[in-house]
């Protein structure tokens, strides 16, 4: 029977010269992540508690020292006297001293309370960093990513201190995920994106002024993508932050203007050692074997194979990740030609797109049999390094023996001096019953106007007490003298 009459579309000619047109099929299925979402999730809860783990391990182990004493310090200010304390004295915003104030009135001021909330900062950080790799490079890579963090001797350290640096890994991670999300078709009118951009930003920006190199390292993306983004939205994004900003501008103004000197003890070296001693930040820091070189320069190499990657093919997570870690690097670069202003831990705002692009470098890397013995290497020079961290943690300022002598020796008329003048924060946060003054400025000073009694109990580092006793009087006597690391502590008599 024909076709036609059976009621069936008539078949198409083959000998006819018109092309024939096959009915569309189903898109073609994306490639499937090797990661299921279940065990995604378990993985994200994993690295939270591997970076909890670590950085309880021996927390309270090594005594306050000076940066974490300027946090207490601040903690301890409220209203008017913290801002007033904050513009004569740092070079940091406020929000990260507000919100150890508010913990410290609740948990007390102790090594492991102070350090606690830096030790859950972390451990979100390594979260925020898994989801952000799993949100660009695939869930795979973002575990890896994480993972990497989450054992990098840079990270660890800076988990375990009262300063806001943790803070900041968590802030950029969380900030640069709403960024890309924004820079993606917007799903349903969700506003999420744009809110959270703004505020994680401006909280970043209040805490640590150098996370204006991220916001800049935004904004050139979005420049690069503006035909493939709406644009408006961004750029509104952007006017926020800069509006919420430009309110704290004039305060910023008046710290730059008046705590210039904080930055004159930053000490000249080589730009080319200096980028080395970068490189190796991220593995092993000051104390790295030749196998810690050799693993810097893999991850080095997988991160630099995921820039060119990048820019060649634009995709806007890719590229957001690429200019976090490439412009903060290029200026760092250019003022270190001059002189190295940034120290390593100023890196922690780029650690976790190092770490994201280089996990996805050699995930990525080819051929395939490399992938294994590289991941190999590099966990085990992270896991080598990290334990020398957790052996050498009594090598630097060891405070409560310094103290526990001096309230042993000291009397209540004896004077405390530390120098270089800062020193007197620490002071102020062990001895809060002595009398104390601080030194003059950062050229290792004394005003003998400001001492009192027959004996003074110098705080120093080094060998710069040598240098003192003669500025104060020319009688000055030393009767004691003893180091607690790098913390020197003499006691002088004074002739007057």
């Amino acid at each position: 029977m024909p076709a036609e009459l059976a009621g069936q579309p008539p078949r198409p000619n083959r000998d006819e010269s018109t092309p024939v047109h096959s009915p569309p099929g189903p898109p073609a299925a994306a490639p499937l992540d090797p990661v299921s979402d279940r065990a995604f999730r378990l993985g994200i809860l994993a690295l939270f508690a591997l970076g909890l783990a670590l950085g309880l391990l021996r927390l309270a182990h090594n005594d306050i020292w000076y940066d974490e004493a300027v946090s207490l310090h601040f903690a301890r200010q409220g209203g008017l006297e913290f801002f007033r304390g904050l513009l004569r004295e740092d070079t940091h915003g406020p929000v990260y001293y507000r919100l150890l104030r508010f913990w410290t009135l609740a948990f007390g001021q102790g090594a492991w309370a102070a350090r606690l909330p830096s030790v859950i900062f972390a451990a979100a950080a390594v979260a925020a960093v898994a989801q952000l790799g799993a949100r660009v490079f695939g869930r795979a890579s973002g575990l890896a990513a994480g993972l990497l963090l989450a054992l990098s001797p840079l990270h660890l350290f800076y988990a375990q201190e009262a300063r806001f640096y943790s803070f900041i890994e968590l802030l950029l991670s969380l900030q640069v995920l709403c960024f890309i999300s924004l820079l993606g078709p917007r799903p349903r009118a969700s506003r999420w994106p744009w809110w959270g951009f703004v505020g994680t930003s401006a909280a970043c920006l209040l805490t640590f002024y150098l996370s204006l190199l991220v916001v800049l390292a935004e904004l050139i993306c979005a420049a690069v993508l503006w035909k493939r983004i709406e644009g408006k939205r961004v750029l509104g994004g952007f006017a926020a932050i800069a509006a919420v900003f430009s309110a704290w501008l004039p305060a910023l103004l008046w710290q730059v203007r008046h705590t210039k000197g904080s930055i004159d003890w930053i000490s000249d070296q080589r730009t080319w050692d200096f980028m080395y001693q970068l490189c190796l930040a991220f593995t092993a820091g000051k104390g790295a074997t030749w196998f810690d070189s050799a693993v810097a320069a893999i991850l080095v190499v997988g991160a630099t194979f995921e820039l060119v990657r990048a820019a060649r093919r634009r995709e806007p997570g890719e590229l957001a990740l690429s200019c976090w870690l490439a412009l903060p690097l290029v200026a760092v670069l250019v003022i270190s030609i001059k002189k190295p202003l940034y120290q390593p831990r100023y890196f922690m705002i780029v650690a976790p797109a190092f770490f994201l692009l280089a996990a996805a470098g050699v995930w990525r890397a080819r051929p395939a049999w490399l992938r294994w013995p590289a991941a190999a290497a590099i966990l085990a020079a992270l896991a080598l390094a990290d334990g020398r961290y957790y052996s050498h943690f009594k090598q630097a300022e060891r405070w409560n023996e310094a103290v526990a002598f001096v309230r042993r020796e000291a009397m209540p008329t004896d004077t405390l001096v530390a120098v270089p003048a800062h020193e007197s924060v620490v002071l102020s946060h062990y001895f809060p019953n002595f009398r104390r003054r601080g030194g003059a400025n950062y050229a290792y000073q004394i005003n003998p106007a400001f001492v009192r009694g027959s004996r003074l109990w110098l705080f120093t580092h080094r060998d710069a007490d040598r240098s003192l006793a003669g500025q104060l009087t020319p009688d000055a006597l030393l009767i004691e003298s003893r180091d607690f690391g790098t913390l020197k502590v003499a006691a002088l008599l004074l002739r007057r």
